[in-house]
């Protein structure tokens, strides 16, 4: 799986900067505004750029907590920090995002204080796989810890505005029906035998039912284009359990093991 940015919390900064140092170069863009090393030297990018369709993402990185037990790194204040984030890319970048590791308490404190922000998305290990919380300008989104859940977020801009939830798309399952209904058509076309009333009824049937499809599918089609006319930012989430391949006592025991490797290591 690839990933166009990955926040970092104490936890992952217990690996220490020689894990980091062999890790960016693969297939992990780590991103951290507010971790620096001793002399105040900044280790990560605090940021990235994502082009995407009409526009572009700002995705910024907050880790949380102290670094009070780690050597190698310090965290700074993330409210200074992300001024001066969202001062460089609010201009730039059509939304803004942050991958945070913050409690939840500085998660609520970002939500309500910083309204250039429209998404956020959180790590709290102690946390459940959540449904999206919404406030006037920014929507808030976890998914399970160990990576129990995959959550997947659509989303579309229509301008400024608050956020709600999209209306359940039925276009799909109008052209699904459409699509049999054509199916059966050019069977029933195709047949050499019953060319009597009872195959007319069947099509003529059919060809209602096709009729009354393709009423509602640009009825759907044009409240849709209403709607895209009308400012704000709608957003519909889904989350998949990921079946693990192996059972939970053993993911302890792999998790106990690289925790005591890394803990020897510091030694």
């Amino acid at each position: 799986m690839a990933y166009d940015a990955v926040a970092l919390s104490t936890d992952d900064l217990a690996a220490g900067t020689e894990f980091f140092q062999q890790s960016t170069t693969g297939a992990f863009p780590f991103v951290a505004a507010n971790v620096f090393d001793k002399n105040a030297k900044r280790l990560f990018a605090p940021h990235i750029i994502k082009n995407i369709p009409n526009g572009s993402l700002g995705i910024i990185g907050l880790t949380g907590g102290t670094a009070d037990s780690i050597d190698d790194f310090v965290i700074g204040d993330w409210r200074k920090i992300l001024h001066d984030e969202i001062a460089v890319l609010e201009k730039s970048c059509t939304m803004l995002v942050v991958l945070s590791s913050l409690s939840n308490e500085e998660n609520a404190e970002l939500q309500r204080d910083f309204a250039q922000i429209d998404i956020i998305v959180t790590a709290d290990k102690k946390g459940t796989t959540i449904q999206p919380r919404s406030s006037q300008h920014s929507l808030m989104v976890q998914s399970g810890n160990q990576g129990k859940y995959i959550g997947r977020l659509d989303i579309a801009r229509y301008g400024e505005g608050t956020w709600s939830i999209a209306n359940p798309d039925s276009l799909e399952q109008y052209r699904n029906e459409l699509k049999s209904i054509d199916q059966q058509l050019s069977q029933l076309g195709k047949q050499k035998e019953g060319t009597g009333p009872e195959l007319s009824q069947k099509t003529a049937r059919l060809q209602s039912k096709r009729q009354i499809s393709l009423n509602q599918i640009a009825r759907l089609k044009t409240a849709q284009t209403k709607g895209e006319n009308q400012p704000g930012k709608k957003y519909q989430s889904f989350f998949l359990m990921v079946k693990p391949m192996i059972t939970e006592d053993s993911v302890g025991m792999i998790v106990k093991e690289i925790k005591q490797g890394i803990t020897t290591s510091h030694k």
